[in-house]
């Protein structure tokens, strides 16, 4: 009995790690290594997006682009079904970043697309050039003039797509009331920004990328600091929670600290049902901030701040 046992016990023993073994497997299935991208085209149907793994040669920001640019335009050899997203290489004209953002500018041909090649379009220039760490928005310029949500584009980043053209109708224009520094730092200046965006996406969630994406008056400044990382955002009873991960403590030179605070609590205070704030930083509100703020304060609206 003692030695049925003890090989029943071996036998669960080995199945257990069978068992890890497979899940780690299946984990890891969709997950790429560092070095190693997705480059988006269109499938056959020019429906919806695929994916080919792609490593690069390059490993600096700039060169990166470069080089993703180059894969996105142009069809891999044996990969007859799939077609580039952009009708045409050569409506692809430069590129320029700054900051978290890219900006790529094209022809006019960029604006014959129909809705759905260009939304594919731009869902395929996303999701393959923010997977460039440092880089989390796109903007499209055609021209020079920036293409504004009046066209159906504005910035945007990969999150904001889905893969199928059945989505299409998910995204709606919005106009957001967004506050930002002024040039001392001192005040918040009001800005109205024009955005396309997922109805799956929570509108608070919008409102922060936008406020991290920056000001288009090129006279105000940010008011979070670089590199911070939104973790989640909730709604619920009138408060809205959001949570940023630990660079959200870096101060931003010449900036006053309040700045910062009430250009989130002003700009989320003006989504309908919203009347209370709560910051929080990698899911605790045991910070201050600037050490002179305390997180774990229900902020509400304040004008006085405002020029």
């Amino acid at each position: 009995m003692k030695k049925r046992s003890k090989w029943i016990f071996y036998v669960l023993f080995i199945l257990f790690f069978v068992f890890i073994g497979c899940a780690k497997k299946e984990k890891v299935k969709n997950e790429l290594p560092n070095d190693e991208f997705r480059i988006y085209y269109l499938n056959s149907s020019q429906t919806a997006l695929t994916s080919i793994v792609y490593k690069p040669e390059a490993t600096k920001k700039e060169d990166l682009v470069e080089e993703s640019l180059t894969q996105l335009l142009n069809v891999p050899e044996g990969q007859q079904d799939l077609a580039s997203v952009l009708p045409q290489k050569e409506i692809y004209q430069r590129y320029k970043l700054d900051g978290k953002t890219l900006t790529l500018y094209f022809s006019d041909e960029y604006a014959k697309m129909d809705k759905t090649r260009e939304i594919l379009c731009r869902a395929g220039l996303a999701k393959t050039l923010t997977q460039i760490d440092g880089i989390q928005f796109i903007s499209i310029y055609v021209g020079d003039q920036q293409i504004t949500a009046k066209n159906d584009v504005t910035t945007f980043s990969g999150d904001d797509f889905l893969d199928s053209v059945s989505n299409v109708n998910s995204y709606e224009r919005a106009k957001l009331k967004l506050y930002f520094s002024d040039e001392k730092g001192e005040k918040l200046v009001e800005e109205t920004h024009e955005v396309f965006y997922n109805i799956n996406t929570p509108m608070e969630k919008v409102v922060i990328n936008e406020l991290m994406h920056g000001p288009t008056n090129a006279k105000n400044k940010k008011t979070i600091a670089a590199d911070t990382k939104l973790i989640n955002t909730s709604i619920n009873d009138g408060i809205c929670y959001v949570n940023f991960d630990t660079n959200f403590l870096t101060a931003i030179p010449n900036q006053k600290d309040y700045v910062t605070i009430y250009s989130i609590v002003n700009s989320l205070s003006e989504i309908s049902g919203v009347s209370k704030v709560q910051i929080s930083v990698n899911g605790s509100q045991n910070y201050k901030y600037q050490d002179d703020i305390d997180l774990s304060t229900l902020f509400e609206r304040n004008m006085e701040y405002i020029n």
